[in-house]
């Protein structure tokens, strides 16, 4: 049983390995998780990587790099064959982090906030229908947003105890 989806799926991409036997796509390239396909069926990933089939029974290791979610590297027997997030600028992958500005508002609900409108902040820069102003400002605006609402809770509950 395959996964039909069309070829033109904004989330799929095709991966450029040789010696594989059938096509290697991964799925979800725009989010923070993702998938990767061989053939179309998900292969599952042991011991932190996935291993290929390949040409004459043998198999090609495929791993990830790199730490921040949304923009690792997978490497294939040393090549870098896909680049999570290589599109954005390393600019407006420092945007991203802006709202862990949060935590000096509130330590402990800034941070849980802070940290939630990170991983938005990735689906939010990695959007290519998008425009790039709009991929610029809006990590700027949900700290702002963020950060009224924590004020304003911050003061309603100060004002509640006198």
């Amino acid at each position: 049983m395959s996964t039909a989806r069309p070829e033109d799926a904004p989330d799929v991409a095709t991966l450029a390995i040789k010696g594989v036997r059938q096509r290697v796509e991964i799925s979800g390239t725009n989010g923070v998780f993702y998938r990767i396909l061989v053939g179309g069926e998900p292969l599952k990933q042991v011991k932190g990587r996935w291993l290929l089939p390949a040409a004459g029974g043998k198999e090609i290791e495929l791993r990830q790099r790199g730490l921040l979610p949304g923009f690792q590297k997978l490497v294939a027997d040393g090549e870098v064959v896909y680049r999570l997030g290589g599109d954005v600028p390393v600019w407006l992958r420092v945007i991203m982090f802006v709202p862990f500005a949060l935590t000096f508002l509130h330590p402990l609900f800034g941070s849980i906030l802070g940290l939630i409108l990170f991983f938005m902040n990735i689906h939010i820069v990695k959007n290519p229908h998008m425009p790039l102003a709009l991929r610029t400002a809006l990590p700027f605006v949900n700290a702002g947003a963020a950060a009224a609402i924590l004020l304003i809770l911050g003061n309603a509950a100060s004002g509640a105890g006198a």
